[in-house]
């Protein structure tokens, strides 16, 4: 898209969407968040990155609105049953337990499932 184009897709003038792609305006923040919106780049991304450096899988990356910094090393995934109506059947458990003993594993009481 033309610089034309970009600036009347979010309601600007196409000096001001030139000066911010220039490095020499800086958006306001309500037009920080159309930026943010328009190109579905989050707004940490939009005030952190240097876009000037990215290669092409970079770009092909935000282009498909995949966040660039998700990698997965943190994903923790924690699973929980449901009934019929999709309410969560978690059993609250008021005391310390470890792998389903209350004080530990050589407890004769254990939490039956």
């Amino acid at each position: 898209m033309s610089q034309e184009d970009v600036a009347k897709s979010l309601s600007l003038t196409r000096s001001s969407y030139s000066g911010y792609e220039n490095n020499v305006a800086q958006p306001s923040l309500e037009n920080l968040i159309l930026l943010s919106d328009f190109f579905k780049i989050s707004v940490d991304d939009v005030l952190k990155k240097d876009f000037s450096d990215f290669n092409e899988n970079q770009w092909k990356v935000l282009e498909e609105g995949i966040n660039s910094d998700v990698k997965g090393q943190k994903l923790r995934v924690l699973t929980t049953m449901v009934d019929g109506n999709n309410e969560e059947l978690i059993e609250l458990v008021n005391v310390k337990a470890s792998a389903g003993y209350t004080a530990g594993y050589a407890d004769p009481d254990y939490l039956k499932v």
